[in-house]
């Protein structure tokens, strides 16, 4: 499941961060909204996942919780590669 979620959250905030920086031609919102975008997804995520009743009878968390944490920078950083590429194409008269 935390595969499908952070999957899903690069998905959407990439589609959405590259409609934002076309519109707006600002490269800087389109990375911002990028990183804002990951960060309320996988930090809703993570909070989600720490509201199962049983890893807080047994007092454990097996969950795989720090996943969504670790994916955080490592997406967004894919998604300023991805911005980037199409800043670039857009430039060239490509897209």
């Amino acid at each position: 499941m935390i595969p499908l979620i952070i999957i899903g959250s690069f998905l959407i905030s990439t589609i959405l961060s590259v409609r934002i920086e076309k519109e707006s031609n600002n490269k800087w919102l389109g990375m911002l909204s990028a990183v804002c975008l990951n960060l309320f997804i996988l930090k809703s995520a993570w909070m989600l996942y720490g509201l199962d009743d049983e890893s807080r009878v047994f007092g454990i968390d097996f969950t795989g919780r720090h996943y969504l944490i670790i994916a955080i920078p490592l997406i967004s950083w894919l998604q300023v590669m991805i911005l980037s590429i199409a800043r670039r194409r857009k430039d060239n008269g490509q897209a």
